[in-house]
This record gives structure tokens, sequence and C-alpha cells, in this order.
């Protein structure tokens, strides 16, 4: 769920930022979107880390992650006097496009995954849910209404939209049916109450 919200979020920055704390504080608006794209592109190591630390194999993480703080520390550095507090948030960014591909391959390699699979398994299926998002929160944004409405209508929206394709293209057949049985509406049981599934 975290690469739907920080899309959503990130096309609905300035809206929040200008309902949030007013139009007088707009410029937050892009360091906020700056910080949300460093949750998206770390978004798929969130599991791959702890897995790794849990095997016994913290060193590739604080390895990757001590190169990523030096780049982050050097870039923040230089970046800052060269186009402004935003340069720290770039220069974050810059570290994680070096530890994100260490613990994807790191964790994927654990559990005997390749990359490939993982990224055609995981990764891909929310492609179209999130594309759609995108463009339907892009549109309302673009649309002639209030902040506010602008939030609201985007948020409807997008759950609708990305729920109903993630529904169609993310979740397979049978993660659908353990989906609506889990919600209560399970396949009837035999006469003998067992599942008749």
């Amino acid at each position: 769920m975290t690469l739907p919200i920080v899309i959503g979020v990130m096309l609905l920055v300035y809206p929040i930022v200008t309902v949030w704390v007013g139009s007088a504080n707009i410029e937050a608006a892009g360091l906020a979107a700056l910080a949300l794209a460093y949750t998206g592109v770390t978004a798929p190591t969130q599991v791959s880390s702890s897995l790794l630390v849990g095997v016994g194999r913290a060193s590739t993480v604080l390895r990757a992650a001590a190169i990523a703080i030096v780049i982050n520390l050097v870039g923040s550095i230089i970046l800052v006097h060269v186009i402004g507090i935003a340069g720290t948030f770039i220069a974050t960014l810059a570290g994680a496009l070096v530890i994100v591909p260490v613990l994807v391959r790191g964790g994927t390699t654990e559990v005997g995954v390749r990359v490939a699979t993982f990224a055609r398994q995981a990764l891909l299926p929310l492609l179209i849910p999130l594309v759609a998002l995108a463009l339907v929160v892009a549109v309302v944004v673009l649309s002639p209404i209030g902040n506010l409405a602008t939030i609201l209508v985007s948020v409807a929206l997008g759950a609708l939209v990305y729920g109903g394709l993630a529904l169609r293209f993310s979740i397979s057949r049978q993660e659908r049916l353990l989906l609506r049985q889990s919600l209560g509406s399970a396949a009837p049981a035999g006469e003998d109450g067992s599942d008749s599934t």
C-alpha cells in the first residue's frame, strides 16, 4: 500500500499543503514531494533489510547503508549550496539509489528468487493500477475545484480506481477467493459442514 499512497499524496501535495498550512508556505510542497519520492523509491526494500538482518547478513545492510550515508552527506553538502534545501532531499534520493538495489538483490537471493522474478511478480502487476491512479488524481488536481474538494474527490476516485484495478490485475484469482472468504462471503459449506471449495 505504500506506493499508491506515495503517488497519490505526491500529486496532491500542493492542495494538501495549502489546506494544511496555507499558501504562504507553498514552498514546503516541493520538499514534501521529494521526501515522498524517497519513501516510494525505498518501498521495495521494507522487508529485505529486516530479512537480511534476521538471517545474519546485517553486514550487507550496513555496508550498503554506509555508502548511502556518505553519498547523502557529501551530496547534501554540495547540493544545498547549489540548489538550496531541496539539494539535501535529492542527495538522500541519490543514496537510496545505491542501497535499494543491494537490499533487493540480497533479499531475493536469500529467499531463492531472482530479481527479475521479484520485479515481474511483485512490482509489474502494480503498474496498471498505479498509472490509472496517477491519471485520475492528476485530472482532478488540474480541474477547477477548490483545494479541499480536490483532495476529497482525488482520495475517493483514486481509491476506487486503484482498488478496482489492483483487484483485477495485481491479485491472483486464488488471492481474490481468499480475500472474499476472509471478508465473510465464503463459499457455502457442504451438508456435513465441510468447506465445499
